[in-house]
C-alpha cells in the first residue's frame, strides 16, 4: 500500500500495544530499540512512538500509521513469506482480529482462555477440516507435523474460526489453514 493511499479507517480497541509487541516479536526485534524502530520507520519522533507502548494506541498521524502499517506488512511478508496485505496488518493491530494473528507469535494466556470458550464438539470438528485441507495439499497434519506445533496449529485455527465466524468449507478459510499448515510443518507457527 502506497503511503498516499488512504486505508479505511478501521476503528482501535484495547492492546494495540500487545498486537504491535507480538508482530515485533514475530521479527525478531528485541524489546530494547523498538521505540527507536518505530521512530525510523514511522519518521515520528522518540516521545511520539514510545507513546504508541504506553498509551496503548496507532499513531495520531495518519501518514505515520501507513508508514509503519506498510513496513510491517512487508516485513512480516518478508519474514514468513506469502503476501501479508497491509490492510490485514491494520485490522490485526486495530482490532485483533484477521488471519494475521494467526502468524504472529501468541500471547499463551489470551489463546487459552480463548479455546478454553470453545465447545469441545467445534475444535473436533475442526481438526478433522484441518486435516482434510491439509490431505488436499499432501499433508497428513496429525503424522507430518510435530505435535507441539500440531496443538498450536489446531489451538490458532480453533480461535480464529470461531471469533469470525468462518464457513469451515469456504476458501478463504481454506487459504488461511494452508498456510497456517506451511508454518506449522516447517516449525515457524
Amino acid at each position: 500500500m502506497n503511503v498516499q493511499e488512504q486505508p479505511k479507517a478501521i476503528p482501535y480497541v484495547g492492546g494495540f500495544a500487545k498486537r504491535l509487541n507480538s508482530i515485533l516479536d514475530t521479527l525478531g526485534l528485541p524489546n530494547p530499540g523498538r521505540y527507536a524502530y518505530i521512530k525510523n520507520v514511522t519518521g515520528m519522533g522518540h516521545s511520539n512512538s514510545r507513546s504508541i507502548f504506553i498509551n496503548d494506541r496507532p499513531p495520531k498521524n495518519k501518514t505515520f500509521q501507513n508508514n509503519l502499517v506498510s513496513h510491517l506488512a512487508q516485513a512480516l511478508t518478508t519474514k514468513l513469506g506469502g503476501d501479508i496485505p497491509s490492510e490485514e496488518v491494520l485490522h490485526f493491530l486495530n482490532t485483533g482480529n484477521g488471519h494475521v494473528g494467526l502468524l504472529v507469535t501468541p500471547d499463551n494466556a489470551i489463546l487459552e482462555k480463548a479455546v478454553s470458550a470453545i465447545p469441545l464438539a467445534f475444535q473436533s470438528k475442526l481438526a478433522l477440516v484441518v486435516n482434510e485441507i491439509g490431505l488436499e495439499n499432501g499433508i497428513n497434519v496429525f503424522d507430518d507435523i510435530d505435535s507441539a506445533q500440531l496443538t498450536l496449529l489446531l489451538k490458532k485455527m480453533s480461535v480464529h474460526a470461531h471469533q469470525n465466524n468462518k464457513d469451515m468449507k469456504g476458501e478463504e478459510f481454506k487459504r488461511v489453514v494452508v498456510s497456517a499448515i506451511t508454518l506449522a510443518e516447517h516449525a515457524l507457527l
